[in-house]
């Protein structure tokens, strides 16, 4: 999902007891035909157009609420963009699929959990456009520093609820050596 929107306004909380709410609004721009300008009219080029500064753009909502204390790290959000009627830009939407007058909402919880040299991760989420995409998803993950050595395993399923019943699964095995803080092989 996107994380950056134009013309944003964003307020973070203050950090209490380990939580701290998020909340940014960005409002759509949304006129047919805006965006066909350096004497651009066919519809391939105003779609393009349609991304760039000063061109139609979704609008969005994007809520969350994050505990960071001790060992557990968590987080609860969801996002919402508002897809218009006049040639904006489908990039937000996954697979750069869009709908006309639709929106794109994901919803995600997400947690991981120290334990000495482990650390384990669990995440969920589903995501909602239209009729054209609809999804359930989770991964489960881990990783065990030793020395220099992380050794890191995850997986993950993928729902497609649509017709295209596209299910996807992956998994991961990996180890990363650090050279320093900054570099490492993997």
């Amino acid at each position: 999902a996107p994380t950056r929107f134009n013309n944003s306004v964003d307020f973070t909380s203050p950090t209490i007891n380990g939580f701290t709410a998020r909340a940014q609004f960005a409002p759509s721009v949304n006129k047919t035909g805006f965006g066909a300008e350096n004497g651009c009219t066919t519809s391939a080029c105003t779609a393009d157009i349609a991304g760039t500064p000063g061109g139609n753009r979704a609008g969005a909502t994007d809520l969350s609420l994050a505990y960071n204390k001790g060992p557990l790290n968590a987080v609860v959000a969801q996002q919402t963009v508002k897809i218009g009627s006049g040639d904006v830009n489908a990039l937000v939407a996954p697979n750069h699929q869009s709908a006309a007058n639709t929106s794109y909402k994901i919803t995600i919880l997400s947690a991981n959990y120290q334990m000495g040299a482990a650390r384990l991760f669990a995440s969920t989420w589903t995501e909602k456009m239209g009729t054209t995409f609809d999804a359930q998803s989770y991964s489960l993950g881990a990783n065990y520093v030793m020395g220099a050595y992380t050794f890191a395993a995850s997986m993950a399923n993928n729902n497609d609820k649509t017709s295209a019943n596209a299910d996807r699964k992956i998994m991961g095995l990996g180890v990363d050596y650090a050279l320093s803080k900054r570099s490492a092989l993997y």
